[in-house]
C-alpha cells in the first residue's frame, strides 16, 4: 500500500519502532518488568530469545530450565531454555512463551520471533517505522521439543547434535556425536522425515551404526 491514505485493520494498535544498529526493535515486557527492546524478526522461528542479563537471570532462576541449540543449520551455540509465564507485548498479555537465553549478546536485548508475532495479524511499515497489530483468536500452543533430542541427517544416518540436560533423550543414553542408522527398523534418513507427525506416547527405538540400542 502507498503510505499516503493507508487505514489499518479495524481495532489494530499502532507500535511504533525504533532503530538500533540499523534493525528495527519493539518494546517487549517479561513478567512485569521493566520494558526491553526487541528485535522484530520474521526470520526467526524461535518465539524470544534474550541476551544474558539481568532479565535472563531472573527468568531462569526459579523455574525449571533445558538446553537447547541455537541458531542454523551446523550451529554449535548452546542456550538455555525456559518457560516465561507472560510476555506484554502490542497491548497483549502472551502466556506460557518458551524462552532461550543465548550464551553470549545477541546484540539487542531480545528477539521477537514469528511464533509471537503470528498470533497477530500484522501490518508493517518498516521505511516508516510503525506497525499495527491485532490480537488474533484461537493461537495454537507453542511448539516445545519434548525429546531433547537434536541433530541432521547426513547422508543415510541421523547425526545426533546436541541431548538437552534433563530430557528424555539424556535419560535414554543417548550423547551428543551419536550416530544413528535405523530408527523403529526403517533407516534413519527415512524414518525422521516420517516423524513430524508421531503420537503422543509412542516409544522409539533408536538402532546405532554402533549396534547399540536406544528406546526412547
Amino acid at each position: 500500500h502507498r503510505r499516503e491514505g493507508f487505514v489499518p485493520a479495524a481495532g489494530a494498535r499502532l507500535v511504533a519502532l525504533t532503530t538500533q544498529s540499523g534493525r528495527l526493535t519493539a518494546p517487549i515486557s517479561l513478567e512485569g518488568g521493566a520494558p526491553i527492546q526487541a528485535l522484530v524478526d520474521l526470520g526467526n522461528d524461535l518465539p524470544l530469545i534474550l541476551s544474558p542479563g539481568p532479565d535472563s537471570r531472573k527468568l531462569l532462576r526459579d523455574r525449571p530450565t533445558s538446553t537447547a541449540l541455537l541458531g542454523g543449520y551446523g550451529s554449535a551455540a548452546v542456550g538455555q531454555v525456559a518457560t516465561a509465564r507472560d510476555v506484554a507485548f502490542a497491548g497483549a498479555h502472551i502466556a506460557a512463551v518458551p524462552v532461550t537465553v543465548a550464551p553470549r549478546s545477541i546484540g539487542f536485548a531480545a528477539n521477537l520471533g514469528l511464533p509471537v508475532l503470528r498470533r497477530f495479524r500484522l501490518q508493517l511499515d518498516f521505511a516508516g517505522g510503525r506497525m499495527w497489530l491485532t490480537p488474533q483468536a484461537g493461537a495454537p500452543a507453542f511448539y516445545k521439543d519434548l525429546t531433547g533430542l537434536n541433530g541432521y541427517v547426513d547422508g543415510e544416518v541421523l547425526r545426533i547434535l546436541h541431548v538437552a540436560r534433563g530430557g528424555p533423550a539424556e535419560k535414554a543414553g543417548f550423547t551428543a556425536g551419536d550416530l544413528v542408522a535405523a530408527i523403529d527398523g526403517q533407516p534413519a534418513r527415512l524414518a525422521n522425515a516420517n516423524l513430524a507427525e508421531a503420537a503422543k506416547g509412542r516409544v522409539l527405538d533408536f538402532t546405532l551404526t554402533s549396534g547399540a540400542h536406544r528406546r526412547l
